[in-house]
């Protein structure tokens, strides 16, 4: 077979693709489902990148295996949600009926069975080599199949991804953001090395040859720096794959009541509802606890001395702000007030994120400016010339 760039890039995909799989799989960790899934994931890509090395050497020993491992690109799809889920929910747990996703594998196998499957082998390469084999019928639904199933899954991950978003800004802070900085860079990767494939399969369809190629080429280079940034994010990071409940509800539901589930929302008077926020008010001015970078809204909730779901309620819909800003926003003035005294303008910046409650330079600044309207060094220096 003859080497060119495309067939490079693809065994050199696939070689990081294996190896990282192999250290998923012998890493234990708290995560160990998590690196499972995506192991598999990484292996079924690698199978679906090696499309070009099964077709000269695995084909013509055996059409009905090369064909199954092809078939595995419908198992990427499900693969990637379960994935994205296990590490969204500290709880996930394999069951039985995550087998349907099996199902659009299981029934592309079947559509193939009656024109390939049940040929002997040298009629398979005949089906796969002869003229125009891309225009047959069942090869187009093949691809209709596939994209259609790709667009469901990256749209109910999107979906999940938002909710789960949402859930981690009413109930924790900076810290517990490690698994969402990892997460929706990681979608968008996926979802632009599919968009790029999938105007490239549209070319194949229109025997563009030319442009196909391209679009080959860039497919590649997208898989190859996915693949390098998704070994050196995973690594850097040990706090990846923490995850939360899934029993966790959004705060907008725990305050409504639920016709389908028949349980009460959580309602306040106005009386009982301005006692709660004086309250809580006091306590964070009082004693401070902003200062936790560990803080969680279950944390201060049992320091009020209320359940989480109360509290939820109060801050998320109440006071019209997520727990995340609520409590930065208290981090932010403590901030000011150091940036502030001349008594410790030898502070360093870093040594102030970490005194009041932030765990990272980049998510103090963003927090900070948009406090502010300022960086804190910016600020640091107008409190300077206003002294001055």
């Amino acid at each position: 077979m003859e080497f060119n760039f495309i067939n490079i890039s693809s065994l050199i995909y696939i070689v990081i693709s294996v190896l990282f799989a192999l250290y998923l799989f012998l890493t234990k960790k708290k995560s160990s489902k998590s690196n499972v899934l995506f192991a598999l994931l990484l292996i079924i890509s690698a199978v679906d990148v090696a499309a070009f090395f099964n077709m000269t050497y695995l084909f013509p020993v055996s059409g009905t295996l090369g064909m199954l491992l092809s078939h595995f690109v419908f198992l990427e799809a499900p693969l990637l949600y379960l994935y994205f889920i296990s590490v969204m929910y500290a709880d996930f747990k394999y069951k039985p009926s995550q087998l349907l996703h099996l199902l659009p594998y299981i029934g592309i196998i079947v559509l193939f069975y009656p024109q390939y499957y049940s040929l002997n082998t040298e009629e398979q390469v005949a089906f796969l080599t002869q003229d125009n084999n891309m225009e047959l019928p069942i090869i187009r639904i093949s691809y209709i199949a596939l994209h259609i199933q790709a667009i469901v899954y990256f749209a109910v991950i999107f979906l999940k991804l938002r909710r789960y978003k949402m859930l981690m800004l009413e109930n924790y802070t900076d810290k517990y953001f490690y698994d969402l900085k990892w997460l929706m860079p990681l979608f968008y990767i996926k979802l632009s090395v599919f968009a790029v494939a999938t105007f490239k399969n549209v070319f194949m369809f229109f025997l563009d040859e030319s442009l196909y190629n391209i679009l080959m080429i860039i497919t590649m280079l997208f898989g190859l720096v996915g693949a390098v940034w998704i070994i050196f994010k995973a690594l850097e990071s040990p706090y990846i794959f923490s995850g939360i409940s899934s029993d966790l509800e959004l705060s907008g539901s725990i305050a409504n009541e639920s016709e389908v589930t028949g349980k009460k929302g959580i309602i306040f008077t106005s009386k009982e509802e301005q006692i709660k926020i004086n309250k809580l008010k006091a306590y964070i001015e009082e004693n401070e606890p902003y200062l936790n970078s560990d803080l969680t809204i279950y944390d201060l909730a049992k320091e009020l001395g209320m359940s989480s779901k109360e509290l939820s309620v109060l801050i998320n819909q109440k006071l019209k702000k997520h727990f995340f800003d609520f409590i930065n926003g208290y981090r932010i003035e403590k901030a000011k007030e150091i940036l502030e005294d001349d008594d410790k303008k030898d502070f360093t910046i870093l040594e102030i994120l970490y005194e009041v409650g932030f765990n990272s330079k980049s998510s103090f600044n963003t927090a900070f400016k948009k406090h502010t309207g300022l960086t804190p060094t910016e600020y640091r220096k107008t409190c300077s010339l206003q002294v001055a």
